[in-house]
């Protein structure tokens, strides 16, 4: 019942939390690796499951033409951040 809008936008908002959140994950892994001077593996797999979430949700950005720059600059600058 509702517009194909809402799923694709909120799906796409999803992906990028999800990217986000494994992100800041990987961030503090490193702390932590650092600290103990092992544990780097956790911070190098959290960083490309970032990277996927993130390019997931712009991948379904070019499908869906509502998902749109003011969206996609957040989740290109975070892609960014995260490489």
């Amino acid at each position: 019942l509702l517009d194909m809008s809402w799923y694709a936008i909120t799906d796409f908002q999803a992906k990028c939390f999800h990217g986000a959140s494994e992100y800041w994950q990987a961030v503090a892994a490193k702390e932590a690796a650092l600290q103990k001077g092992s544990g780097y593996g956790e911070e190098v797999a959290r960083y490309i499951r970032a990277e996927q979430f993130v390019r997931q949700a712009l991948e379904q950005s070019k499908k869906y033409p509502m998902i749109n720059a003011t969206l996609t600059s957040g989740a290109d600058a975070l892609l960014q951040v995260i490489i």
